[in-house]
């Protein structure tokens, strides 16, 4: 509002007194707790929009992590405290599991055999990553794998998997 009103007449050096708004008084909230959630996905939108926080895409930060991509990690606001309505809450995002490559000594079979051809997989991949027909006498191949997470390796030889050296390895 104004003194005088608007559309009153001034006379020259009058002052005039402005009464301005703080707003609408903000209301206190509950936090959320949306780490677990992916960001941008419609259910952690409409849970950001029910518990009436702020995020925009400057408030994200992307990181490394052994979550899968997209998922919330981290978020600025503790879940079950209180803030204002529209405060901003800030989250760091996982950048999904990085490939790591790692080196396992594999032994060899030495059942009387002199070549053998060695598969090794990773997880549920259908292609080998490593296939190679190998003398036994060598006793063990030197084998670079990648993966990511805990993942299980299964080693074949002459298309028969074999079991004793079947294991889940963290890569990483």
């Amino acid at each position: 509002s104004s003194d005088p009103a608007f559309g009153e007449p001034l006379r020259k050096g009058q002052t005039v007194k402005l009464v301005v708004s703080k707003g609408p008084e903000l209301k206190d909230v509950v936090v959320s707790n949306f780490v677990g959630m992916t960001y941008g996905d419609s259910k952690m939108l409409e849970l950001l929009q029910k518990s009436k926080l702020t995020c925009t895409d400057a408030d994200v930060e992307t990181v490394y992590s052994d979550r899968p991509g997209g998922e919330i990690v981290w978020q600025s606001l503790t879940p079950g405290d209180t803030a204002k309505e529209w405060d901003t809450i800030q989250f760091q995002v996982s950048s999904g599991l990085a490939a790591v490559t790692i080196t396992e000594d594999i032994p060899l079979p030495q059942d009387g055999r002199e070549k053998v051809l060695m598969e090794v997989f990773v997880g549920d991949e259908e292609k080998p990553q490593y296939k190679e027909t190998l003398n036994c006498s060598d006793g063990y191949a030197r084998v670079s794998l990648s993966g990511s997470g805990t993942q299980k390796i299964r080693v074949y030889f002459d298309g028969t998997l074999a079991q004793d050296l079947t294991h889940n390895q963290p890569f990483g």
